[in-house]
């Protein structure tokens, strides 16, 4: 299926919406109301703000770019030292090595302070180390943390790796804190691979919604249906939600989603494939196996965004009835070479009967495909130019 279905009649889609969810392993959360429902003027007023929300989200090429000046930002850094040499200043309560200037202290979260911890608790105690080392007053607490740390025996290890990046204090002033504290032998994915995978694979278009912390970042990938009459059992948003954490939170964590309509009011709710956990167990197959996990989620969903997904229900405008005529303004627009534009023509029905025809989706997928064989400059240019289309419509060549 891969045509857009979303003007069908109600009952056409709706059974094209189950039948591509059981194909998917996706089971579809119950309707509160018969299927087919008309919503009422508070659940088309509640479709259209969700459309906005989206809307403002930033395109996906946006997004990232955002992320990896944040990432940048807080300048990470990874730092090994013996386990045995590591202090807390009693004045300050940061953490320092032995034999540095105390006055440059790590700050750190309560995740690297629990990790630290448990490096330094004794084989003896069982529960409540950490509790009672903050509970003390902070130059008991010193003495306490640098009586353990010196004399801590683990044969398990010798040097641990603080997982430092900035963050601001209290003050707003950046400082240096320990995240996490790993073994050598700990395998993590951090977040700028995880942005390079997403990046290569995802294709232009879909909005991105990205939330990280000192412990955890959520990616969310949204194609929305929004941009029709929907009535209850339609699908309003396609989803696939990535998690991933750098400091030993979390697994990766990979979930294909539906965004149903449950109600009259627009009540909504999400239903999920099933969802793939990524184990990395060295740092060479990280990107191979996060990327194959990526791929086979895409799959999952890319079914149903060609079928309800709001750019393939973009026909071709008024100004531009033609591909020559589109495809001469997206050149002129973006001031694209001719051999990419050719290119693109004769790539535009490329997947079959799959292609997305003659549609705003038709055109971007074309273009991209095309830009596939440039440079990696050029390409980058036609892929956030086809990612403003997506986001804009057709004013963007107008």
């Amino acid at each position: 299926m891969g045509n857009y279905i979303g003007n069908l009649s109600f009952d056409e889609r709706n059974a094209a919406i189950k039948v591509l969810a059981n194909q998917a392993g996706i089971r579809l959360p119950d309707t509160r109301v018969p299927e087919g429902e008309s919503l009422l003027h508070i659940g088309v007023e509640n479709q259209r703000k969700l459309g906005a929300d989206i809307a403002s989200l930033p395109t996906l090429g946006d997004g990232l770019l955002a992320m990896r000046s944040k990432v940048q930002d807080e300048k990470a850094l990874d730092i090994g030292v013996p386990i045995q040499l590591m202090r807390m200043s009693p004045t300050r309560g940061g953490l320092f090595c032995l034999g540095e200037d105390e006055s440059k202290v790590l700050g750190y979260t309560q995740n690297g302070f629990n990790h630290f911890a448990e490096f330094i608790k004794p084989a003896s105690c069982r529960q409540g180390f950490v509790n009672t080392l903050l509970a003390l007053p902070p130059s008991i607490r010193a003495d306490a943390v640098n009586h353990f740390a010196t004399t801590s025996t683990r044969s398990d290890v010798n040097t641990v790796v603080l997982r430092t990046s900035l963050a601001p204090s209290e003050s707003n002033k950046m400082v240096r804190v320990v995240r996490a504290v790993t073994s050598e032998k700990y395998v993590a994915v951090d977040d700028v691979p995880l942005l390079d995978i997403i990046q290569s694979a995802v294709p232009a278009g879909c909005k991105v919604r990205i939330t990280r912390g000192q412990d955890r970042t959520d990616v969310e990938l949204l194609w929305p249906a929004l941009e029709r009459q929907l009535q209850v059992g339609d699908i309003a948003v396609i989803s696939l939600r990535i998690t991933n954490s750098e400091t030993k939170q979390s697994g990766i964590h990979i979930n294909p989603q539906l965004l149903r309509v449950l109600c009259y009011n627009f009540t909504t709710a999400w239903s999920s494939g099933a969802e793939s956990e990524v184990t990395i167990r060295h740092i060479g197959e990280a990107k191979t196996k996060l990327g194959m996990a990526i791929v086979a989620a895409l799959r999952v969903v890319e079914p149903f965004v060609k079928a309800f997904g709001d750019a393939y229900k973009s026909s071709f405008p008024t100004f531009a009835p033609t591909r020559g005529e589109v495809l001469k303004r997206f050149k002129a627009a973006y001031e694209l070479p001719e051999h990419l534009i050719s290119e693109a023509a004769q790539l535009w029905d490329a997947d079959g009967a799959k292609s997305a025809g003659d549609s705003l989706a038709g055109l971007v997928n074309a273009v991209t495909r095309a830009s596939q064989t440039s440079n990696m400059e050029k390409s980058a240019v036609v892929e956030q130019a086809a990612g403003k289309l997506i986001a804009n419509g057709w004013s963007e060549i107008e």
